[in-house]
């Protein structure tokens, strides 16, 4: 994407652009404003879909050029919604997946290399199925062995055993 949009959008498109990246002082802010662009982008992704893997990605390179500067503050705002709604724990393993010189590695962090998934704590899981009742519901698959599951899991939770793969 060159330089969070810079070689993509106009330069008063880019100051608004960074002006509100850095006030959020969060690195991984860029995947939620990316994600934005890309539900934006459905559409034309989707009568595409007969075109070229190539220039689908010339599409989605170039889709930041569509940006107005009076757009950023929706942008962010729409990220900062999706960033919210995301649970925490996958937010925390952020630095495990894209690593970071700022933030040294905990000993108790998860090795992730050889997850199937990325967990979701159970106190979470319980959170937000309390908090709503309509829409978005977690799908929630348990992984871990058989012995572990049979123990104890959540009454709607589907059992995948990973000691199978």
């Amino acid at each position: 994407m060159g330089s969070l949009f810079s070689s993509h959008c106009p330069p008063d498109v880019t100051q608004a652009f960074w002006d509100c990246y850095l006030r959020q002082a969060d690195p991984f802010l860029i995947f939620f404003l990316m994600l934005i662009i890309l539900v934006n982008a459905k559409e034309a992704i989707l009568t595409q879909e007969g075109d070229s893997r190539e220039d689908i990605i010339k599409m989605l390179e170039e889709s930041p050029s569509h940006l107005e500067s009076e757009d950023i503050e929706d942008l962010f705002s729409l990220a900062q919604y999706y960033q919210s709604k995301t649970p925490l724990s996958l937010r925390k393993m952020n630095q495990n997946l894209f690593g970071s010189s700022l933030v040294a590695l905990k000993e108790e962090d998860t090795d992730l290399s050889q997850a199937l998934c990325l967990p979701v704590s159970v106190p979470e899981i319980l959170q937000a199925n309390q908090l709503q009742q309509d829409g978005v519901r977690f799908f929630v698959v348990d992984c871990r062995p058989a012995e572990q599951y049979n123990a104890g899991h959540l009454s709607t939770a589907f059992h995948l055993d990973s000691d199978l793969m």
